[in-house]
């Protein structure tokens, strides 16, 4: 236009310099607005919103930062980097400054501790705050990192209490109803455990920030300590109740009886109330219950002395006493005449006394025979009166036992005639030991030791050719007399032994010590034993001998691997005894002592020749963990021989009752304790030993062993009784005739223990088995040979399993374990 007009153009410098300052300060403050913009957006939120977000604003300056290193540094930059970095100091402040454990007074003490005004309110907080008193944040870390940490320890223990409250309106007692001497029902306390919440209270007191609550902590501690006395002193009195009551109840202590009955009338008030309300907190109301509780236990406990000086004066009485415990000894007491309770209890005081024989003729108020475990009966010389004073009466029956065995002892001695069914099995040993000294030592002084042999072999000849015939005496007289058999051919073998050393060391006199240091039987006045230079009274005990010059013998099978459940004797019980030198057994005079002792006439050469099998047995078989070729299988085959003698000597009696045994199931694994147990069952004592310290008699019960999957910790004889169940486990359909005879039908006639042969029909994969099975029960089966065969009657093949094979159901007894459909009952 200048030109046009031709004017002089004007200098716009100046104006193009403003310009560019402008342009410039534009962009310098759009930044500063841009920060400040995205700042204050997150400034304005509420902080207790905000506070779970910090990492926008973290991630916000991270970004800010990296923004500002990639432009030219400028005036703004240089401020807002400054601004960024103390906002950055307080990043790792803000945790502190969060408040989810803070209270309210916590929350004054963080307000007064960042500098913010007075009336500042937790509701009214923004992050604009918090941002304002950043570098105080930054330069207070320390503290408001202990403010944070006494916070959230006095949470920690305001929680706790609040459990406290909550356990203390919720916890109630388990009861259970209790029936008294009386037929009265009581409510008593049933779980004791975790009644009380002391470790939570202690928890507490450790606490460094304690001291701001010890007052109401106080009164929870006060509460828990009266408590824990009440429910201790409660369950003491409980317990001594209990055990207590029926004493008391049945006036087995009279002149205490006054003292139980106040505490009785007291303990069933107490506990009608604790059932009433059910609270645990409810017993520490009650007012003077501390004293109370306190004199009811010191009541009780004079009645539990009463009661032990009361027993301890009647053992003092009656010293077999001592083999009973408490229990059993107030239920003789209180029911003397009572005879079911007498026989229940006789066998734990004599040993050999398993029950009593009483007059039925007068009202069994006398005792006129004493019977033995195995059924053997001695008729009493003179009866015994039952009467009130128990002490009394048992004293009398354990003199009139030795009285009777004394004067038996003294007739068999006289007898010309040992007649074995006229004298107990302990006085015909007696009498064989003491006629045998006699013989003996005139043998030896007339030189006719040899004369002795041959009478002693005659006499063992006689013995063991004896037929005893079950049918004509019956079965108990029958097993009493080869019992008593069975022992007097002990003996003469014993003595046949003696005497053979006798012979072979040329003796002149029995003053010499080869006959000396023998155990010699006299007929004195009564009887004696003696042993080179001792000489012991025989105190006529049937069975068993009670001195009280006792010894204590422990015999230890060796702990360690392999022998699961066992464990080694302590040192400190060690140290008390000392050990006894065992020779090894002689196993060919094992066997020949059995089969003499089974009735076999030429038992030296048998033991001789089966001894000689078992040794070549186990050095040239291979070794498996079920093969036992020791002594244990050799006496159970030995024994087995001796069953089987018996039964062909027995074959033609037709009457002859069987026998019902019963079954040990065990399906599954078993531990090391149990393991131990069963070892002893199938000892020659047949007893199991459980763990409370019973002994249960096992003799005429058998064992079943399934599902195992490894013998750890067997012994040699469970191993292969187990090994012959396991042998026809799991798929059966390979199982030949050889393999039934191998596995099972060898082992049942030489073992003394049954045999089980368990099936399920699952496992009948193939019919040719059960044909098999069906012709075994055809067969005459031996006596330790037991056939289980689990079937289902639903079973598709059940009708045809059943048709083709009718052994399975003609000779088999059938338990009915379930509801059976109508045709299958019809097949049957």
């Amino acid at each position: 236009d200048c030109k046009h007009f031709e004017l002089p153009e004007p200098d716009f410098t100046m104006a193009e310099e403003i310009r560019v300052d402008l342009e410039g300060l534009e962009v310098t403050w759009l930044l500063y607005e841009d920060f400040h913009g995205g700042l204050g957006e997150m400034a304005v939120q509420d902080w207790i919103s905000f506070r779970g977000h910090t990492h926008v604003f973290e991630e916000f300056l991270i970004t800010w930062e990296d923004r500002l290193r990639q432009q030219d540094p400028t005036m703004m930059s240089v401020k807002l980097q400054k601004d960024i970095a103390v906002y950055k100091e307080i990043v790792p402040g803000l945790k502190y400054v969060r408040g989810e454990h803070l209270s309210h007074d916590h929350w004054l003490d963080l307000f007064r501790l960042i500098g913010l005004p007075r009336g500042t309110t937790l509701e009214r907080l923004t992050f604009r705050d918090i941002l304002t008193a950043a570098p105080v944040i930054a330069s207070k870390l320390q503290e408001l990192k202990e403010l944070n940490s006494r916070a959230q320890g006095e949470v920690s223990i305001r929680e706790a209490l609040r459990e406290l409250e909550l356990w203390g309106a919720g916890a109630v007692f388990t009861f259970t109803e209790y029936q008294d001497s009386s037929n009265k029902s009581i409510r008593l306390i049933k779980e004791w455990k975790d009644l009380l919440n002391e470790c939570l209270l202690q928890s507490l007191k450790d606490s460094p920030y304690y001291s701001g609550f010890e007052d109401k902590a106080g009164v929870w501690e006060r509460k828990l300590v009266d408590l824990d006395e009440h429910l201790r002193q409660i369950n003491a009195i409980q317990r001594k109740w209990v055990y207590l009551e029926p004493i008391f109840g049945h006036g087995a202590l009279p002149r205490e009886q006054a003292r139980f009955e106040r505490v009785d009338v007291d303990f069933r008030v107490i506990m009608s109330d604790i059932g009433r309300d059910g609270r645990v907190l409810s017993i520490v109301g009650h007012t003077g219950l501390r004293g109370q509780l306190s004199t009811m236990l010191d009541q009780l406990q004079r009645c539990q002395r009463s009661l032990n000086e009361y027993l301890e004066e009647k053992r003092n009485a009656f010293p077999r006493f001592y083999f009973i415990g408490d229990d059993d000894l107030l239920e003789i007491l209180g029911q003397s005449t009572n005879p079911s309770v007498i026989q229940s209890h006789l066998k734990k005081l004599f040993a050999g006394i398993h029950s009593v024989q009483f007059n039925t003729d007068d009202s069994n108020k006398q005792i006129v025979a004493m019977n033995s475990l195995d059924g053997e009966v001695v008729p009493l010389m003179q009866p015994v009166y039952v009467t009130a004073d128990v002490e009394e009466w048992l004293m009398n029956l354990s003199d009139q036992m030795k009285e009777t065995l004394r004067i038996l002892t003294s007739n068999n001695v006289r007898a010309t005639n040992q007649d074995p069914a006229q004298f107990p099995s302990q006085i015909l040993c007696l009498g064989e030991q003491i006629a045998f000294a006699k013989q003996c030592e005139a043998s030896i002084r007339d030189h006719k030791l040899s004369q002795l042999r041959s009478d002693l072999e005659k006499k063992l000849r006689s013995y063991t050719s004896v037929y005893i015939n079950a049918s004509e005496l019956g079965e108990t007289e029958a097993h009493v007399l080869d019992l008593k058999l069975k022992s007097l051919i002990l003996d003469i073998i014993h003595n046949i032994d003696v005497v053979e050393q006798l012979n072979k060391a040329g003796i002149r006199s029995s003053a010499e010590w080869i006959w000396q240091k023998q155990l010699r039987y006299y007929a004195d006045n009564s009887a004696s034993m003696r042993m080179v230079d001792a000489q012991f009274d025989y105190t006529f005990e049937y069975q068993v001998d009670i001195n009280p010059n006792s010894g204590i013998f422990i015999t230890m099978n060796p702990a360690g691997k392999g022998y699961g459940g066992r464990q080694k004797l302590p040192d400190n019980l060690k140290q008390l005894f000392r050990p006894v030198a065992m020779s090894k057994p002689d196993n060919e005079q094992i066997a020949e002592v059995i089969l003499f002792s089974e009735g076999f006439g030429e038992g030296k050469a048998l033991g001789r020749k089966l001894v000689a099998v078992f040794n070549l047995a186990k050095e040239l078989l291979t070794p498996q963990q079920h093969y036992d070729w020791g002594l244990r299988a050799l006496k159970t085959v030995l024994r087995g021989s001796g069953q089987a003698l018996h039964n062909l000597r027995r074959k033609s009696d037709n009457n002859e009752a069987k026998d019902v045994h019963s079954w040990i199931v065990c399906d599954g694994d078993i531990d090391p304790e149990w393991i131990e147990s069963l070892n002893s069952v199938l000892d020659d004592n047949h007893l199991l030993t459980m763990p409370s310290g019973q002994v249960v008699d096992c003799s005429m019960v058998g064992l079943v062993l399934s599902a195992l999957s490894h013998l750890n910790g067997c012994s040699d004889k469970l191993a292969f009784v187990v090994g012959l169940i396991r042998g026809l486990g799991g798929n059966l359909s390979s199982v030949s005739r050889n393999d039934l005879a191998k596995e099972i039908l060898h082992p049942s006639m030489c073992s003394s223990h049954q045999v089980v042969l368990l099936m399920e029909d699952f496992q009948l994969v193939h019919h040719s088995f059960l044909e098999l099975v069906n012709s075994l029960l055809s067969a005459e089966v031996m006596s330790n040979l037991h056939v289980v065969l689990i079937m289902d009657s639903t079973h598709e093949q059940f009708t045809i399993n059943c048709e083709s094979n009718p052994a399975l159901y003609k000779l088999c007894h059938v338990q009915w374990m379930d509801q059976w459909d109508k045709h299958s009952m019809q097949q049957v």
